[in-house]
């Protein structure tokens, strides 16, 4: 077997890097990644593999581990599995939307309402993220984005919580990166297309609706949720 030589890592996960050597277990082998947990059980990362989608909390590598492998360590700069260390050798930096000339369009009953019981809509839907949780994601992302108070308490709510408890690895996961703003990279195009360039809202939003079964509906639904549609844009699928 070739050894995997290389590893490109978000600038969110630099802390898990620096420190010394934690073990993560494996949550989910999926065919383009891998859900991976700490010590509490809480996705804090994903090994990112050639097709997938560039997570906020991702690691790139080139192959997947052996996929007999249970558990990998971080820290000390490499990723490392059996005798097999990896070092970082480029970061990249994850999609973290500020917009502050959002706020004013921001709904603040149509958000109180929909985060109101948050609980009872996370897990809901099929697949690796299920529908009502991506929608959480979008409406979540928007609110940072636009620069609201109202993401900062929702957002420790929700960090706070055992989403693993609740819902799947993939989403569990994207909900953490949520409640710090972080998001992916086609879903800050759809907020900087509907902060100020008018002209990219359809490429930008037919770019996210194709993501996933469903995935990119229930993101683009969240943030239609938080911030309304802009005039002239038709109505979601």
């Amino acid at each position: 077997m070739t050894a995997v030589r290389a590893l490109v890592a978000s600038v969110a996960l630099a802390d898990l890097f620096d420190g010394l050597p934690r073990r993560f277990q494996v949550a989910h082998r999926g065919r383009t990644d891998w859900p991976l947990a700490d010590h509490a059980g809480r996705i804090t990362c994903c090994l990112m593999f050639p097709g997938s989608v560039r997570f906020p909390h991702g690691l790139a590598l080139p192959e997947p581990p052996p996929t007999e492998i249970a558990a990998v360590r971080l820290g000390a700069g490499r990723f490392t599995y059996d005798d097999t260390a990896v070092p970082v050798t480029r970061w990249f930096r994850p999609a973290a939307p500020h917009h502050p000339a959002l706020s004013a369009r921001v709904r603040p009953g149509a958000v109180d309402r929909f985060f109101a019981d948050w609980r009872k809509r996370l897990g809901r839907g099929d697949g690796l993220t299920p529908y009502d949780d991506d929608v959480l994601v979008g409406a979540l992302v928007a609110l940072h984005a636009a620069g609201s108070p109202a993401a900062a308490g929702w957002s420790a709510e929700i960090a706070s919580s055992r989403l693993e408890d609740a819902t799947t690895a993939t989403s569990a996961g994207l909900l953490r990166a949520a409640t710090e703003g972080r998001c992916l990279d086609e879903v800050a195009a759809v907020l900087a297309a509907y902060d100020d360039r008018p002209g990219q809202v359809d490429a930008a939003e037919q770019r996210l609706l194709g993501l996933g079964h469903s995935s990119g509906h229930g993101l683009l639904e969240g943030i239609c949720l938080t911030l309304g549609r802009p005039g002239s844009r038709r109505a979601v699928a």
